[in-house]
């Protein structure tokens, strides 16, 4: 996980999902070691759901909104 979040701080185009990935990284990287307390494991876990909430907004649909490419019906 420490390495997709990585990656995604790395080469994501998307400002809020980086920043959120560099946010979350340090706290993996801790958690990912063998000495890593029950403590130390949870906050990187509470932590990873700031990327999963980024992610969802980037790939949810938005109802009600247009893109830019639909064309407007007109009856």
């Amino acid at each position: 996980m420490a390495q997709i979040v990585a990656d995604i701080s790395g080469t994501s185009h998307d400002e809020p999902l980086r920043q959120a990935a560099l946010q979350v990284l340090p706290s993996l990287r801790h958690a990912a070691a063998k000495s890593a307390g029950r403590g130390t494991r949870e906050i990187a876990r509470q932590r990873l759901g700031i990327v999963q909430d980024a992610l969802h907004v980037l790939s949810a649909p938005r109802f009600g909104k247009r893109s830019h490419h639909q064309p407007i019906r007109q009856h």
